[in-house]
Parts: C-alpha cells; structure tokens; sequence
C-alpha cells in the first residue's frame, strides 16, 4: 500500500527551494510522479501544501468507505499518522554542479532494454523473431533441372553395372 502524495499550492513550481524540497520528499516516500491514478486501490493520500507564509503543512489521510469511478460521493478521508507544521527558515542548498553529481545514476543500475526478448514468471528467456511471410512458390533455386535429372541414389550401383562385374 504506497501512498499517494498530493503537492499543494504553486510554490513547488515556481521557487527553486520548494521544488528541491518536493523532490526530497519523493526520494524519502520512493514514489513515482504519475499523471493518472487508479482509484480503486487508493487507500493512503499524504498531502504537502505550502502558501505564500512559507509554512508548509504535511498530512496523512485513510481513505475510508467504497471507491467506484461512478460513486466518488461515498468515500471519506479520515486523518491518520503525523500532521506537522513547517516552517522554512534557514536555507543552505548545495551548488549546481555538486547537486548535478549526487542525483547522477551509476551506470550498472540502468540496464539495457533487449528488444523482443521476455522472461516468463518462471525466469526463462523467450525471444520472438520477426520475418516476411515467404512465398515459396516464386523462389529461384539456382540449376532445378539439373538436381531433378540426378539419378536418386548415385552410390548404389545399378543392375548393369553388377552384372558387368
């Protein structure tokens, strides 16, 4: 059950701060940003807003009753966990170039997508090749009347040749 975190407020676009602030609260949570959310499985929504007071207020909400795409009216939000005020006061943030190598990934973390090949639930590999539909009736082979006239078997000696010997 990971929760959903709602960013409140235009200050997280807009100052450079508050948008370092927003991302260190997505590492901290480890959530992805997602344009869309499926919300059947919404169960915990945490919400950060900030005004222009520079307070920023963090809440922890449960989802409570049903949720269909059709009935959003019967749901309700019940307030849980820690709900802090805060205040931002003294700023030190690191330089560009220092903040540009802590948020660089290391190259083995990133792996390399292998087209068309997949693993199966039990770790097997299975690749998939793509070809032309081959039409076998147009295909040229090279001296067709000379491999039809050779005799079947050239090994085996025929009747004459035997009684010859």
């Amino acid at each position: 059950m990971k929760p959903i975190i709602v960013f409140q407020g235009d200050v997280f676009e807009t100052e450079f701060q508050f948008e370092r602030l927003r991302k260190f609260f997505l590492d901290y949570f480890k959530v992805q940003e997602l344009e869309e959310v499926n919300i059947t499985e919404l169960r915990r929504i945490i919400v950060i807003s900030a005004g222009e007071n520079k307070i920023i207020k963090f809440r922890s909400y449960q989802v409570e009753g049903s949720l269909n795409e059709y009935e959003l009216d019967k749901f309700s939000l019940t307030e849980i966990g820690p709900s802090l005020n805060l205040s931002v006061r003294n700023i030190h943030l690191a330089s560009a170039e220092l903040y540009k190598l802590s948020t660089r990934q290391p190259k083995e973390l990133m792996q390399k997508k292998v087209k068309n090949i997949e693993k199966n639930l039990l770790g097997e590999k299975r690749g998939r090749i793509h070809m032309a539909k081959q039409n076998l009736k147009a295909v040229a082979l090279k001296k067709y009347k000379k491999i039809l006239g050779k005799k079947r078997f050239p090994n085996k000696k025929s009747n004459d040749e035997t009684k010859e010997e």
